[in-house]
């Protein structure tokens, strides 16, 4: 099995496979079932995948723990061996792992088009608002910049995010 995409990819949220965790709904079932917050690992604190952890659980209603690394090559044998329940990951690395079929990928953190390696996962990025909508005037344009940027310091505000 073969995945082909850009250089210039979305971020990934990735599980390490199992029979049990195909979908994103069975992985925030599997969190709202846990004793416990399961763990998110990130390339890094106050990265985009950062945030896009934080919009998962509050858009879902699920506690996540973030887990962040000094970017993607720290984080991958966490995820991997299983020491995270998932981790935001992108490009090669996603096309390589999951063609091995080492990690099963649940959706996309940010993309503007169909991602062509992963075109099912389009639903879920719409469902969460990832995608902003288009602008045809400066207006609009305007308006779609103050709700990201407001909709954003809600985000950063409720998960109490600070650069260290």
């Amino acid at each position: 099995m073969h995945f082909r995409r850009s250089r210039a990819t979305a971020t990934d949220l990735a599980v390490p496979s199992s029979p049990d965790v195909k979908t994103l709904a069975q992985y925030l079932a599997l969190a709202r079932q846990s004793p416990t917050p399961l763990t998110v690992g990130s390339p890094g604190q106050g990265s985009g995948a950062h945030f896009y952890s934080e919009l998962l659980a509050q858009a879902s209603g699920v506690q996540l723990t973030h887990v962040p690394y000094r970017g993607e090559v720290p984080l991958l044998p966490k995820l991997l061996s299983g020491l995270l329940s998932a981790g935001w990951i992108s490009g090669n690395l996603v096309t390589q792992y999951l063609g091995e079929g080492r990690i099963q990928v649940l959706g996309v953190g940010s993309v503007k088009k169909r991602t062509a390696a992963l075109p099912d996962v389009q639903a879920k990025v719409k469902s969460f608002g990832f995608e902003p909508p288009r602008a045809t005037n400066r207006a609009q344009f305007q308006a779609v910049m103050r709700g990201t940027h407001e909709g954003w310091a809600r985000a950063i505000q409720t998960a109490n995010i600070k650069l260290e």
